[in-house]
């Protein structure tokens, strides 16, 4: 009996134990979520298929203050600086430089500084870097200093240098920054061409696209690196794209191939790569912002406005050169009604007196209308001595054929002239007497005038019969 009780509690033992690992069996150990800041320590590489923008851009200032507490003077963890590095990068990037590009470039540049000085321990490189030596200089610091453990902290350094760059393209420090950046993403790219996904293209094609081709720019070699980008990322990653519209289609001034990228990154379907989706969210709403501002960047031409009753221009010739013929006829006619009050010399000072005594020019006229066999040359002189004495209008009929032989007589004539044109030159209030004067000599008789040139021959005749 006491033989066969024992398999019989054995079995019992043996169910209770199965009974008790099966029930264990259904309750797996849980595994925390890394926090959501953690996504954007690296965004090129790190999966990440959430869409929701509003939650990581919420998350991240207290993940930054969170892995700044963990950064201390005695720090020596290489990971941790590239880790920090890489969250105020995708940061920056992701978020913040679409609405606070100051605010963007100081997270740029406390990244950039967290890798930097880090590689700064290094002497060579340090010396080469403070000193601002040579870009040959500079690069061969680099192959000195470091090695392959140490690219990924020059990748973030370059990153967030590059990203420091293109927020301050309007600033000369910045942009002579640019061969440094270059410099080193070109070391990260002789360890690994397909280091971080094909960024470091990306960010290549975009320092040499930052710079038109008249001031150090490369857009030639811009378009390589973009490809590169692609091809390196199989075309999974529209940020890249994005950055391909936004610095090289536009240094080519392409507005159809700005145009034709962005469209094609904002009717990608969401999930088009999922282990990409939150940065592939970021790039389609970068890239309906440049959409909305397109005229912004591509102004288009647009024609000028006819002039108003000018007549439609020939098929063969432009609108500008119509208008200006259609405005001349408009200007010509308005000038032959002044053209006899610049003829004759008393409407010349009737028109100056006319605002004074708008009667004076109907009297004057009608002298001129008497005589009209007087020469064009015979009107000139008057104008300086009409204001002084109209009546003797017609004197210098006569005196132009002895003007050779007495000079002396035109000389005590020709003061008159002079003195009349410095009384014009007084205030106002004189034209006043010489419209009175002028008055007196209007209504002088027309009959007495003819006398005065005779008396003058006769005058002329007896000096010159005397100088004989």
């Amino acid at each position: 009996m006491h033989f066969r009780s024992f398999p019989v509690a054995r079995y019992v033992l043996i169910f209770t134990l199965m009974v008790s690992l099966t029930s264990c069996a259904h309750k797996p150990k849980a595994v925390e979520e890394p926090p959501p800041g953690t996504f954007l320590e690296d965004i090129y590489t790190t999966p990440n298929p959430k869409t929701d923008l509003e939650t990581f851009d919420t998350a991240m200032p207290p993940h930054l203050q969170y892995l700044d507490t963990l950064i201390k003077p005695s720090t020596e963890d290489v990971k941790l600086f590239t880790r920090v590095s890489g969250a105020y990068y995708g940061y920056a990037h992701c978020f913040v430089e679409d609405r606070d590009r100051k605010e963007a470039a100081a997270l740029y540049l406390k990244g950039r500084d967290y890798a930097l000085n880090e590689l700064r321990y290094y002497r060579i490189f340090d010396t080469a870097f403070t000193y601002k030596q040579s870009i040959e200089a500079f690069r061969q610091a680099l192959i000195d200093s470091f090695s392959k453990a140490n690219v990924p902290l020059v990748y973030w350094a370059a990153m967030n240098w590059t990203g420091w760059i293109t927020v301050n393209l309007n600033k000369p420090e910045a942009v002579a920054d640019i061969p440094r950046a270059i410099a080193m993403l070109e070391y990260v790219d002789s360890y690994d061409q397909s280091y971080g996904n094909g960024s470091v293209h990306a960010a290549l094609g975009t320092l040499c696209a930052a710079r038109s081709k008249a001031k150090g720019g490369d857009p030639d070699r811009a378009r390589e690196e973009f490809e590169k980008a692609f091809s390196a990322s199989f075309s999974s990653t529209l940020t890249y794209q994005v950055s391909f519209a936004k610095y090289y289609s536009y240094q080519a001034r392409n507005r159809e191939l700005f145009q034709k990228t962005l469209e094609s990154v904002a009717e990608k379907p969401e999930n088009f790569s999922p282990d990409m989706n939150f940065v592939n969210e970021v790039a389609r709403k970068k890239a309906r912002a440049l959409l909305k501002n397109i005229d912004r960047y591509f102004k288009k031409p647009q024609p000028k406005p006819a002039a108003a009753g000018a007549q439609p221009a020939d098929p063969g010739k432009p609108p500008q050169e119509g208008a200006p013929q259609a405005q001349e006829p408009a200007v010509q006619k308005t000038e032959p009604p002044a053209q006899p009050q610049e003829s004759a010399p008393q409407p010349q000072q009737a028109t100056g007196q006319a605002q004074e005594t708008p009667a004076q020019p109907q009297e004057q006229v009608q002298p001129v209308q008497e005589a009209p066999a007087q020469p064009r040359e015979e009107v000139r002189p008057p104008q300086e001595g009409a204001p002084q004495n109209p009546d003797t209008s017609a004197q210098p009929r006569e005196e132009v054929s002895p003007a050779q032989e007495t000079p002396a007589q035109p000389q005590e004539s020709a003061p008159q002239p002079q003195q009349a044109a410095g009384q014009a030159q007084e205030p106002p209030a004189q034209p006043q007497e010489k419209a009175a004067q002028t008055e007196e000599g209007a209504k002088l008789p027309r009959e007495e005038n003819p006398a005065q040139p005779q008396d003058a021959v006769k005058e002329t005749q007896d000096t010159a019969a005397q100088a004989q």
